[in-house]
C-alpha cells in the first residue's frame, strides 16, 4: 500500500502533504527535522492519511492535493475524506 498523507503545524498555521509507504515513519521524520521543508515549522501533527494501491496512485492525489489552493479548500477536501481512509486525528 501507499500512502498520502496531510500533516498540519499549529506552530505556523501549515498544512504538508506528502506520500509514502510508510507515514508513521515519515511522521516521525518530519518531526525530527529530517525533512527540509518541515524543519521549520515542527511539531507536525497527522491529520488525514489516504491509501492507493499503487505509487503512481498516490503521487497523482498528493498532486492533486498540493493544487487545492487555499486553506480553506484543503480543510474542506479534508471533512469530505477524513472519515473514509486509514488514520484521522482532529486539529
Amino acid at each position: 500500500m501507499y500512502y498520502v498523507y496531510i500533516l498540519y503545524s499549529e506552530k505556523s498555521n501549515k498544512y504538508y502533504t506528502g506520500q509514502t509507504n510508510d507515514f508513521l515513519s515519515r511522521l516521525q521524520e518530519h518531526n525530527a527535522g529530517e525533512s527540509f521543508y518541515t524543519k521549520p515549522h515542527s511539531h507536525w501533527e497527522l491529520i488525514l492519511v489516504l491509501s492507493k494501491k499503487t505509487r503512481t496512485e498516490c503521487i497523482a492525489l498528493e498532486k492533486k492535493i498540493k493544487n487545492i489552493g487555499t486553506n480553506e479548500r484543503l480543510r474542506a477536501f479534508i471533512d469530505k475524506y477524513k472519515d473514509t481512509d486509514c488514520r484521522f486525528k482532529n486539529s
